[in-house]
């Protein structure tokens, strides 16, 4: 296909971890001209800011679609002419608009349905400018050519304005690198802005990423928030104020083990991985606070009692210590040691088939695609072949050797696969 149209960009995008949030699995972000400066100088600075943003180790591909240089028509309307005909400019617009873009007019029912009724001009009537001359705007009780009233002149500008925040925007998306995560490529995006970008423009984050870049500044306080949850809870389960410490403690040593292996192996540190790294730590806590049940328990309680009898003061303290020894004697233990431990390993071995998942989604998607590609050759092959067919047989039946009969014998086969999606054109090139 690049082949066939040289300035055609292919790029291959995996979907979102969560649908409905951004087209792809990667950050999106909109730059903003809020000096509501020209269009063609704000393509520049974004064309420099996706440049800076490509040679950024973190990110591995950042492009944006907007362009400035889709030819167009610039309709320019002549009132006075307009005004000495005695009709509107919205009369002249309106009439333009139903030729060239069609309009809904009406309904109407049919075999239990409704069905909308567009108006619009043929499409082989309407390719040129000169079309105008062919189509008429009512003046009064005779027809007037639109050409009479409207001036076309051929420009450049862009497909679409978009806005943002009600500033001008250009959207901008791109994908973290291999190795590197989607915080990572925002703070790479955060400090190439700072670099590239001009006074009087900024940027704005979209969809997934607009939630994580809110969300960024507060995970040290969730973090805190989770650890003191989760030690009162443990405290109040083992009832101890030490046990739950060796719990915890325990957990930097499992988040620096996942880390390692994720480095080593190349993994990105997305939500599934978390999952998987999760789920192991909890059955390793689990496994933890198992081991921790054959160990004696000591409970220190102190108080203190003041009394006051005619004038007499006199003070009392007293501390209590109990220790405490559960012996395993009917295995009860034993029996939830052994479930810790098989927790650990289910959840080892969850964490080992996401690794496996991931690697099985992108090695079908990439034969999905070779299979796709090679549907679409051969289907170029054979609509190549009738297309040769076709030509024979009218050079045939011009040559005396033919009829129409097998002309219209190859019309089946054009109809079908023009069914399948290919251009008509390249159908009938013969």
């Amino acid at each position: 296909m690049a082949g066939e149209v040289p300035d055609a960009e292919l790029f291959v995008v995996t979907p979102p971890m969560i649908p409905g949030y951004g087209m792809g699995n990667g950050f999106e972000l909109y730059l903003q001209d809020k000096s509501a400066g020209d269009i063609n100088v704000f393509k520049e600075i974004s064309n420099e800011f996706v440049a800076a943003l490509n040679e950024r180790p973190e990110i591995e591909m950042a492009y944006s679609a907007f362009d400035t240089s889709y030819p167009q028509y610039w309709v320019d309307i002549d009132a006075a002419q307009c005004e000495r005909a005695g009709i509107s400019t919205a009369e002249v617009l309106e009439t333009l608009s139903g030729y060239y873009g069609g309009g809904y007019v009406s309904n109407f029912n049919r075999f239990s349905k409704l069905y909308r009724v567009i108006i619009q001009a043929d499409p082989s009537t309407r390719v040129t400018s000169e079309s105008l001359n062919h189509f008429y705007v009512r003046v009064g009780d005779e027809m007037a050519p639109l050409s009479q009233f409207v001036r076309l002149t051929k420009t450049y500008g862009p497909q679409s304005l978009n806005r943002f925040n009600l500033y001008n925007s250009i959207a901008v998306s791109g994908t973290p690198a291999q190795g590197y995560s989607s915080g990572d490529a925002l703070n790479a995006v955060k400090e190439t802005a700072e670099k590239v970008l001009p006074k009087g423009y900024g940027y704005e984050y979209g969809g997934i990423s607009r939630e994580e870049s809110k969300t960024g500044s507060n995970v040290v306080i969730i973090f805190a928030v989770c650890i003191v949850l989760v030690y009162l809870i443990l405290s109040g389960m083992y009832e101890s104020l030490i046990l739950p410490l060796v719990v915890i403690l325990s957990v930097p040593c499992g988040l620096m083990g996942s880390f390692l292996f994720a480095q080593l192996f190349g993994l990105e540190n997305n939500i599934y991985l978390q999952t998987a790294r999760w789920r192991v730590e909890q059955a390793e806590a689990l496994m933890t606070g198992a081991r921790m049940a054959y160990l004696p328990t000591l409970s220190l309680a102190a108080d203190g009692t003041l009394n006051r009898w005619d004038g007499t003061t006199s003070k009392s303290y007293n501390v209590g210590a109990v220790a405490g020894w559960e012996v395993d004697v009917f295995g009860k233990q034993t029996v939830a040691k052994r479930q810790a431990h098989a927790d650990l390993e289910i959840s080892r071995a969850y964490a080992q088939a996401v690794q496996t998942t991931l690697v099985a989604s992108v090695a079908s998607t990439y034969y999905t695609l070779l299979m796709l590609d090679e549907q679409i050759s051969i289907g170029e092959q054979t609509l190549q072949s009738w297309a040769e067919t076709i030509s024979t047989l009218q050079a045939l039946k011009c040559a005396g050797r033919a009829n129409d009969v097998g002309i219209l014998q190859s019309g089946p086969g054009r109809t079908g696969n023009r069914r399948t999606g290919f251009p008509a054109e390249v159908v009938g090139g013969g």
